[in-house]
């Protein structure tokens, strides 16, 4: 981490450093980030001592990475009312693609766009791991129906997870795939799994529209991959994926909900929070600049129904939260986590969202890049009170690079 505030060279007293004590303490106790409290104690004796003072600041929450066409990315906190902290970040990073993060501070890479897939650690900038860059696709030969042959082909991932630390014995990935386009067939996402060692991924294909994943996360109470689906239904993969026979899937079809007459729905996303699932919709409009207009948040629910042959039978249902009731969720593919305002953070529950919509866009990393556009601009927080959705960052035009990506402490 650089420091942005280093100590005076000339030994001159700092400006504010006889600012009153009881002044100095009032701001130093709203200071929640240790970042932000490590640059005060340069500011003279008095506020070193009123730090010393206070409770330890909580942990951290996610940083936000906003890549630039020029220039490298900005890192955006939270925690600081979302100014930006300077972070090391490896030079080939600066024009990479970024399309997710991990827990410990990793992130999900892609070098040239659609391969080159590794992960990087910010604490740890030299460390890189090696993810896939292409998969094996059985093709029919024709004229013979029934002859196949397997084929390398190249991949792209747009979204990841693990089930562990990547770095632990017993590491498995999951994540969302495209391949070239070749036809209009391949615009639809896969599912693909892998063992950490840059082996090639399995994939499992969309079974319909209605399926097409569109978030994933891991669940460790259930022990399983899950997929969220374009239809609101969950794909489930339990473990152990690997050996292959012994991967067990299902599907965990949803009643259809109502209320689909609040607007578009531009993202959906899922998230753990109290131990149980949920899935949160990002509604809005098809305005370009900054879509987002609200969020309705669900929780699982499971009910014995009577089928027709009456047999009691499980029935899942996705069930409106009324309020967060002191939640602070950050949503992103791959990636979304949930945190309480319990916990040490006074006033910052609500919604946390970034500018995901080129998720959509299955051809946006094969232009050169010149004719890329990933959004940048729909980043901010939604309260769930008027005003619902804050814009929180300073304008960004579109990167030629990356979509903006949660840090995950």
């Amino acid at each position: 981490m650089a420091d942005e505030f280093p100590p005076p060279l000339d030994n001159a007293e700092p400006p504010l450093a006889k600012v009153p004590a009881d002044i100095v303490r009032e701001i130093v106790s709203s200071l929640r980030c240790k970042i932000d409290r490590d640059r005060a104690r340069y500011l003279g004796e008095t506020w070193r001592a009123q730090i010393q003072l206070l409770e330890p600041v909580p942990p951290p929450l996610p940083w936000l990475l906003v890549p630039r066409s020029v220039g490298p990315p900005v890192f955006h906190c939270v925690l600081s009312n979302w100014r930006t902290h300077r972070y090391f970040l490896v030079d080939s990073a600066h024009t990479a693609r970024f399309f997710g993060s991990y827990d410990g501070n990793w992130l999900f890479v892609s070098l040239h766009q659609k391969d080159k897939h590794f992960l990087l650690n910010l604490e740890r900038p030299y460390l890189r791991i090696d993810l896939p860059n292409t998969c094996l696709r059985s093709f029919l030969v024709p004229p013979f129906e029934h002859l196949q042959i397997l084929v390398e082909v190249g991949i792209f991932i747009v979204a990841a997870t693990f089930s562990r630390q990547p770095t632990e014995q017993g590491c498995v990935a999951a994540g969302i795939i495209g391949y070239r386009p070749s036809s209009p067939v391949e615009d639809t996402w896969h599912i693909g799994f892998w063992k950490m060692g840059n082996e090639a991924p399995v994939i499992s294909q969309p079974m319909n529209e209605d399926l097409e994943v569109q978030d994933l996360l891991y669940s460790r109470g259930d022990e399983a991959f899950l997929f969220l689906t374009r239809g609101e239904h969950i794909r489930e993969f339990r473990q152990p994926i690997f050996p292959l026979p012994d991967m067990k899937t299902k599907v965990r079809y949803f009643q259809r909900r109502g209320g689909e007459g609040d607007g578009p729905v531009l993202a959906r996303y899922l998230v753990e929070s109290r131990g149980e699932l949920l899935m949160v919709v990002r509604l809005g409009t098809r305005e370009p600049h900054s879509p987002t207009l609200a969020f309705r948040v669900f929780q699982q629910e499971v009910r014995n129904v009577i089928n027709a042959e009456g047999e009691v039978e499980a029935e899942h249902h996705w069930a409106e939260l009324p309020a967060l009731e002191g939640r602070i969720m950050f949503v992103g593919r791959g990636c979304s986590r949930s945190y309480e305002v319990a916990h040490g953070y006074p006033g910052k529950e609500g919604i946390y969202f970034l500018d995901d919509r080129s998720f959509y866009d299955h051809q946006i990393v094969f232009r050169s890049r010149a004719q890329r556009r990933y959004h940048c601009s729909d980043v901010g927080k939604w309260s769930g009170t008027p005003p619902q959705v804050r814009q929180c960052i300073p304008e960004y035009g579109p990167s030629n690079e990356s979509s903006p990506v949660w840090v995950l402490p």
